[in-house]
């Protein structure tokens, strides 16, 4: 409403009703996310997929952080907000399964759980913790993520 010149009242007689509004809001930001995200071809050196991914992701995280915030306010009344935070989620979880896919492979029965704690160390829920909490700078927190990943993979890391 402040960047168009209008009062919010006038912002909802678009819509027609606030799952509307939520929905159309929730489209933009992820649009605009999408430019970030770049492949990571899975054939590099580990350490390399490791840089190249957290470093992206700590991009990522930093925009997505004001967007998740307000998420997180209005998500428990909001299927809309649910479902395009779950669709995020499985965005990013995703792209780890492609980047690290050969290490995955060789995890064998233990291939989710090793999903699962990549997911936890790259997730946002991590990268808040580590910025607002723990008072890490973007670079701090990336090395911590980074950290997490490798020791997560080391073990796969050769045939």
């Amino acid at each position: 409403a402040e960047r168009a010149g209008v009062s919010v009242r006038s912002v909802f007689q678009h819509f027609d009703d606030l799952e509307t509004l939520f929905a159309l809001v929730a489209e933009q930001a992820v649009a605009g996310l999408g430019n970030g995200m770049r492949p990571i071809d899975p054939a590099l050196p580990l350490a390399e997929r490791v840089a190249r991914f957290t470093a992206q992701r700590a991009r990522l995280m930093e925009a997505v952080t004001p967007i998740r915030r307000a998420a997180n306010v209005h998500a428990p009344f909001s299927p809309a907000i649910q479902d395009r935070v779950a669709a995020g989620h499985e965005l990013f979880r995703a792209e780890l399964e492609t980047v690290f896919g050969t290490e995955l492979e060789r995890a064998g029965d233990r291939r989710g759980a090793v999903v699962d704690m990549l997911d936890v160390a790259a997730g946002w829920s991590s990268w808040e913790v580590l910025r607002t909490l723990d008072g890490r700078t973007v670079d701090q927190a990336t090395d911590v993520v980074a950290g997490l990943m490798r020791a997560a993979l080391a073990p796969l890391d050769a045939p």
